[in-house]
């Protein structure tokens, strides 16, 4: 986790990946509390957002700390955004398909990209390998290039690469 709380952090941690996001969250809430403690005027205004793109089969199975999140988010307000993907329930894609973190995550592009590349943020990716990781990054490397007027292939792995060799872009994944 970035030491800096101005720095954005974007976590997608689908199922039990979302157990190390939870201990983020906690550190940055307990980190706000004393800010607005010593500083009630300003508080945590300069924050960067921390977005947590989570995704479980049913909202009433398997929806981890489900209790939790809505107290972190009375914390810190606007600076935590929660996007669930709930696949075996829910809205679905227009062809019927599920929704999953990686689409929540590109409907989140424009801001997605504007704090990658404007706002210096970092990506934490936790969970499965064998298709949620392939596909964030693939749907990370279109944000990266279509947004910048480019291509995923080129310019979008092009960023993808220039943020995983500054570990701005961090994964924990198992298959």
């Amino acid at each position: 986790l970035p030491t800096n709380p101005r720095t954005p952090v974007i976590m997608i941690g689908p199922g039990t990946g979302v157990a190390p996001f939870r201990g983020f969250i906690q550190e940055r809430v307990a980190l706000a509390e004393r800010t607005i403690a010593k500083h009630p005027e300003s508080g945590i205004s300069d924050w960067g957002t921390m977005w947590l793109f989570y995704g479980c089969r049913g909202a009433n199975e398997d929806f981890l700390y489900k209790e939790e999140w809505p107290k972190y988010a009375g914390v810190l307000g606007d600076k935590f955004q929660m996007h669930v993907a709930i696949s075996r329930e829910g809205p679905r894609k227009p062809d019927g398909s599920k929704i999953y973190v990686q689409d929540l995550l590109w409907e989140q592009r424009e801001k997605i990209r504007e704090a990658l590349v404007e706002k210096k943020g970092y990506v934490y990716v936790c969970g499965d390998a064998k298709n949620m990781s392939k596909a964030v990054e693939a749907v990370l490397m279109r944000i990266l290039g279509e947004m910048s007027g480019g291509s995923a292939a080129v310019e979008g792995q092009k960023e993808l690469n220039m943020l995983k060799e500054k570990s701005r872009y961090l994964t924990d994944v198992w298959s």
